[in-house]
């Protein structure tokens, strides 16, 4: 896989002493880097340094030129354990503030900023890449989960899991039952007939001793005793005979 790169290569640091007779003792922590700058690509405009260490940050920019060789002189560095890393924007420094975000970045690189010594420091700059990400939380405590299909405690039924239910089971004449958003049995579209009250209702075709009229020679039968069944149904077994 190629990457494309922006070499900001030996990154010298030179750590130049403030100290002295001109009060300036304030300043004895202060160092200089001194950066060279190769290989910037034409969509870089701006180059960024940014020097964390000693409980300071600093940041300073510079305006990069394309396919140029340059030098800048980076100073009021903390000495110590510091570590540099770089940011390269497509936009001039004059108009690039904190909250640009940059085009290209680089990982942290810790160098020692000493008196007296220089430290190498080569940072490597790779495009930013960048991607909306959704994050959600689910809280799974491990309790009932209504719409997974399996029927849990509480729940009367899950999607097409009817445990076993149907109308005709919770005492209707029949009907489809179905299974509401809540897991809840939904009746509205069994028949409202109640089977055993003595009151042919709905879709049956008897109940008890009320056949609707019926007998054996409505149904075309000679002779016979019409009855009905436990489901609400006519029973022609005592039917006999063909009527005319």
């Amino acid at each position: 896989m190629h990457i494309n790169r922006v070499w900001i290569a030996s990154l010298g640091v030179f750590v130049a002493s403030c100290s002295g007779a001109g009060g300036m003792g304030a300043q004895d922590d202060v160092g200089v880097a001194r950066i060279a700058l190769t290989g910037t690509p034409a969509d870089v405009a701006c180059i960024g340094i940014t020097v964390v260490g000693g409980g300071r940050t600093v940041t300073r920019r510079f305006d990069a030129t394309p396919n140029m060789s340059q030098t800048f002189m980076l100073n009021g560095l903390p000495q110590g354990t510091d570590v540099f890393t770089g940011q390269a924007y497509a936009a001039a420094c004059a108009s690039v503030t904190d909250a640009t975000i940059p085009d290209w970045l680089s990982d942290g690189v810790t160098a020692n900023v000493a008196h007296g010594a220089v430290a190498d420091v080569a940072l490597v700059l790779r495009r930013n890449g960048r991607a909306n990400v959704s994050v959600g939380f689910d809280d799974d405590d491990g309790g009932v989960i209504c719409g997974d299909g399996v029927v849990q405690p509480g729940e009367q039924c899950d999607g097409s899991n009817l445990a076993g239910g149907s109308c005709i089971s919770l005492g209707f004449v029949g009907g489809t039952l179905s299974c509401d958003a809540s897991c809840r049995f939904n009746t509205t579209a069994c028949t409202t007939g109640v089977c055993g009250n003595g009151i042919a209702e709905d879709i049956e075709q008897c109940d008890g001793a009320d056949l609707v009229g019926e007998t054996c020679q409505t149904l075309g039968f000679a002779r016979g005793i019409l009855r009905c069944r436990s489901n609400c149904t006519l029973d022609i077994s005592g039917c006999s005979g063909v009527g005319l």
